[in-house]
């Protein structure tokens, strides 16, 4: 039986680019895949003719292209993420009884498109549809943590990191440090970095269509110590692999 092994590397380098969560070059794509630099880049070069993939002509990396997603749109017109991420949300809140939402990257900015809030009187609660930018602490470091150390450091030492709080961190050591960290763990902290008085800790959505899909928990800083807030990390990537499972098992019934 023909295999049509031009066909099959296309889609490993497909999931690939959807799966990893942040863009990849030549290289990467060839390392991780075991297969040559020349035969990769053929193949990424008929997906950009494509549009199923877009190079970045600065960092010669890929991503998913304009084709691929308006194909995945008809694949997921009815499998919206708020659906199937609001009810693992709701019972991971009556757990922990805080704020927590569901925020997508657009642009340089987080929206949030779901929020379940804390049941106690007092709570933190954004609105659907804020918008944050993606130098809000939590979210510049889970957003740089996806890629190489090397590569941490370059993009951190070309940044001008605005100050928004006294605490908010704007060394460039001492957020390549942050940052390192929470590659590390698998999730960010925000202590009172980016608005005062105010914790929060958020973690990457894995394999969310090549979305940045971020779920983040926040609170009033003298109800959210250390210690929960480290404990709030990892249950919340509990949560985050709880939402992608469901996704993927609704694909797989498609």
């Amino acid at each position: 039986m023909y295999s049509a092994p031009a066909i099959k590397k296309a889609v490993r380098i497909l999931k690939l680019i959807v799966k990893r969560d942040r863009p990849l070059n030549v290289t990467e794509i060839s390392r991780y895949l075991s297969i040559s630099k020349s035969t990769a880049y053929g193949i990424l070069k008929a997906l950009e003719e494509e549009q199923l993939v877009l190079k970045d002509k600065r960092s010669k990396r890929y991503v998913v292209g304009k084709g691929l997603m308006e194909l995945s749109k008809k694949v997921f017109k009815w499998l919206e993420l708020t659906m199937i991420a609001r009810p693992i949300i709701e019972e991971f809140v009556r757990k922990v009884d805080e704020t927590t939402f569901l925020g997508i990257k657009e642009g340089e900015k987080i929206r949030v498109i779901d929020v379940v809030e804390a049941h106690k009187e007092l709570k933190v609660s954004p609105k659907i549809g804020t918008l944050f930018p993606i130098t809000a602490s939590a979210f510049l470091k889970l957003y740089l943590s996806r890629y190489e150390v090397e590569e941490i450091r370059r993009m951190v030492k070309d940044m001008k990191m605005p100050k928004y709080t006294e605490n908010t961190i704007v060394d460039s050591d001492l957020l390549i440090d942050e940052i390192l960290k929470t590659k590390e763990r698998g999730f960010s902290v925000d202590l009172e970095e980016y608005i005062k008085g105010i914790r929060a800790c958020a973690t990457l959505v894995p394999n969310a269509g090549g979305s940045f899909v971020t779920v983040c928990t926040l609170g009033f800083a003298n109800s959210l110590d250390d210690e929960k807030l480290k404990n709030l990390g990892e249950d919340l990537k509990t949560l985050a692999t709880s939402i992608s499972e469901r996704i993927h098992f609704l694909i797989g019934r498609l």
